[in-house]
């Protein structure tokens, strides 16, 4: 149910690792051997209290919050902090030095401490989930989840984005294992402690309502609000409309409300439409058939670069974020349209828009890792892309090993 980027964010990809360390006895050029072992998953998080996080699952299922320092070449100080199983872990989302995750069928949020352990988790302060739902669940119908799913800190007082969904109590579109129901989409709170309906921007609420959802703060302090519109509840892969609003700090009511003319299916990874990214304003960056663009709802997209799909130039966007300029990170072929030749990830910086972006790193990204004899270990999914303020950081999972074994890899990019 829950969906989210990765300010964020987030790419999610189902890859394999362990939390016991293991020195790499010939690491690839630019990558360090984090962690060996057998596992089968690892979700980025975000950067908070000075450490990137992710979640680590093991081949039991079972979840670990783990925690790193980005140093020069690599990750250190990793801390981890067992979860048991917990299936929504990896939908959860950090804002503030705090982590947002569904428990049941409300939200919790727990603190990421300096010391790379996750503190104990309590109910969101001032109830913005019940707030949301008691003052615009339909008429005549009954509540069925809203869920805090995207949140900024600003002025000292974080607002919520709430996704609703309701069930009729009777009448035409009820709630069925097929779908039905209504959504909602609600900003929660105000100094007041009142909630903001912005239902009326969703394109038709029968559908998915606001999926992707992301909220953003530019360097002017102002608030933006993003998501994908129009897919429908049991495609999560189907079409859908970008939209991007500036929201009034003190209201909670949408300033301006907008969307490009493009409509895809998916974005960076393929995990989601977009990555927001704010520098003077927060802006929507996605990839097309034609290119990667950004978009600030300020006249026509920019374009970052340009793809061939044919030549197989210009790169898959991965990840974007913001500050004084706008980087992007990008994953190509080394040889174009033979991806046995291997892929390389490179990052870029460029204005505020993204224009005239310049190379800032680049790292290959291995082909395979021995794996003793006639083994190795081959890369399960692309790198899972984590940006601090300072540094992109990948994650690269290899498995195929010997009796199930996997190796999980660490790259800095800095700059």
């Amino acid at each position: 149910m829950r969906g989210r980027f990765l300010g964020a964010a987030a790419i999610l990809v189902a890859v394999g690792v362990v939390a016991s360390i293991a020195v790499a006895a010939a690491p690839p050029r630019g990558w360090q051997l984090l962690a060996a072992g057998k596992a089968q998953g690892v979700f980025p998080l975000g950067y908070a209290s000075g450490r990137v996080w992710f979640v680590i699952e093991d081949s039991s299922g079972n979840d670990s919050i783990t925690s790193a320092h980005v140093g020069g070449s690599g990750l250190s100080s990793v801390v981890s902090t067992p979860m048991g199983q917990s299936p929504a872990l990896p939908s959860s989302f950090v804002v503030g030095s705090g982590l947002v995750s569904l428990q049941g069928r409300s939200s919790v949020v727990a603190s990421l401490l300096a010391s790379g352990k996750l503190g104990a988790s309590a109910p969101l302060p001032g109830d913005p989930e019940g707030t949301a739902r008691d003052a615009f669940t339909p008429p005549n119908t009954s509540p069925d989840a809203w869920y805090a799913a995207a949140a900024v800190t600003v002025g000292g007082r974080t607002i919520w984005a709430v996704n609703g969904h309701s069930c009729p109590r009777s009448g035409s579109n009820q709630c069925t294992s097929n779908g039905g129901g209504y959504s909602s989409l609600v900003l929660c709170c105000t100094a007041a402690g009142e909630a903001s309906d912005l239902t009326a921007l969703l394109a038709n609420r029968t559908k998915a309502g606001a999926t992707d959802l992301a909220m953003g703060v530019d360097s002017h302090r102002r608030v933006w609000l993003a998501w994908l519109d129009g897919r429908q509840a049991h495609r999560p892969l189907g079409p859908g409309s970008l939209k991007l609003a500036q929201i009034d700090r003190g209201t909670l009511k949408a300033k301006s409300a907008t969307l490009p003319a493009s409509v895809f299916p998916s974005g960076p990874g393929g995990s989601g439409a977009f990555v927001l990214a704010c520098t003077d304003a927060c802006r929507l960056v996605y990839e097309t058939v034609s290119g990667v663009y950004s978009w600030g709802g300020d006249g026509a997209p920019t374009q970052i670069w340009a793809r061939n799909r044919l030549k197989d130039t210009g790169g898959h966007l991965i990840d974007a974020s913001g500050g004084g300029s706008l980087r992007v990170a990008s994953w190509s072929d080394k040889s174009a349209n033979v991806p046995d030749d291997g892929q390389f990830l490179t990052t870029f910086r460029g204005d505020p828009r993204g224009r005239h972006p310049r190379v800032v790193s680049r790292v290959d990204i291995p082909r395979n890792l021995p794996a003793g004899g006639a083994h190795y270990f081959y890369p399960y999914s692309l790198p899972v892309p984590i940006y601090t303020p300072t540094a992109l950081v990948a994650l690269a999972l290899y498995s195929g090993g010997p009796g199930g074994s996997s190796r999980l890899l660490d790259a800095v990019l800095h700059g």
